[in-house]
């Protein structure tokens, strides 16, 4: 079974929004633990997983755009034709 590329986008960044967060309550937890290497890896983490998160959230938002334009070029399409007098739910002779 082959997955779809939206389909895979959506689940890339749903684990990337997770990992923000894990990678930000790590930085906070190795500040408090005052150890100086986890808190910059943390940081780098959080950065990291925020940069894809808004790559696959700028993905899903352009991908809207073009299914409601498409939507809107059939509608239009739609109107022309009963406005010329074309149904496509009468039966032809």
């Amino acid at each position: 079974m082959e997955l779809d590329k939206e389909t895979i986008e959506i689940a890339v960044a749903a684990v990337a929004s997770k990992t923000t967060y894990v990678g930000s309550g790590s930085a906070i937890l190795a500040w408090a633990m005052s150890v100086q290497i986890v808190p910059a890896v943390g940081v780098l983490i959080a950065i990291v997983s925020a940069v894809i998160n808004w790559y696959y959230k700028r993905e899903q938002n352009r991908r809207e755009l073009e299914r409601r334009e498409h939507e809107r070029e059939e509608h239009a399409a739609r109107m022309r034709n009963l406005m010329s007098g074309f149904d496509p739910n009468t039966p032809r002779k």
